[in-house]
């Protein structure tokens, strides 16, 4: 009896997180939230991700990394393939391993498909991902806003989508609504001009926070 009520329990659980949506993490958040951002080499060793760091872009990693993911299906879990070339946005150190941040493979990047409703802009070289992550955290540094604000308004006027969607992703993650008054034109801009989704719907989220909206 009390193991068909622990099944039972079980069953339930597991179907309740089957059920739950979870939320798609922005590069920008993922950036800003993770403690420790790196560029590594993964190895996989009898079913356990190595990841041999070859640079730190946030935070002072070990050497080699046992990386895990967290999902209710196997199949939505992050997979990786041996001495691949990867940017890893990881949460606190447990037990000699540390977790991707964000369900799944939200974490690791670059993207392939579109398993999380990302566009194709974001399919794009991993080398311009780990430049995008250092122009994120190098923002979040950024003391004087006039500095902060003619970053963004670069790349909001810039012709890589990849650069402009970036920069609405930080507007959108960010509580400063001075420096989203003070690029306003520049997002109003690209509203008018841009025919891709996914920067259309930032520049829908950033511009009702320029009215009576605003986004924590």
């Amino acid at each position: 009896m009390r193991t068909i009520l622990l099944f039972f329990v079980l069953f339930l659980l597991v179907s309740q997180a089957r059920a739950v949506k979870y939320r798609t993490y922005t590069l920008a958040e993922l950036a800003r939230k993770a403690d420790v951002v790196i560029v590594a080499k993964t190895v996989n060793r009898n079913g356990v991700i190595h990841a041999n760091v070859l640079r730190s872009l946030k935070g002072i990693p070990r050497a080699d990394i046992i990386v895990d993911s967290f999902a209710a299906r196997e199949e939505e879990k992050a997979h990786f393939n041996n001495d691949e070339t990867v940017i890893l946005f990881l949460q606190k150190e447990e037990n000699g391993r540390r977790l991707l941040l964000g369900y799944g493979d939200q974490g690791k990047w670059p993207k392939a498909v579109g398993k999380w409703p990302y566009s194709d802009v974001h399919v794009v070289p991993i080398q311009k991902v780990e430049k995008a992550v250092e122009t994120l955290l190098d923002l979040d540094r950024m003391s004087n806003p006039d500095s902060k604000a003619e970053k963004i308004q670069s790349l909001l006027s810039s012709k890589d989508a990849f650069d402009q969607s970036c920069a609405l992703e930080y507007l959108y993650a960010s509580c400063d609504q001075k420096l989203k008054d003070a690029v306003k034109s520049e997002v109003d801009a690209l509203h008018g001009a841009s025919k891709d989704k996914h920067i259309q719907v930032f520049c829908d989220s950033v511009s009702r926070t320029n009215t009576s909206e605003h986004i924590p």
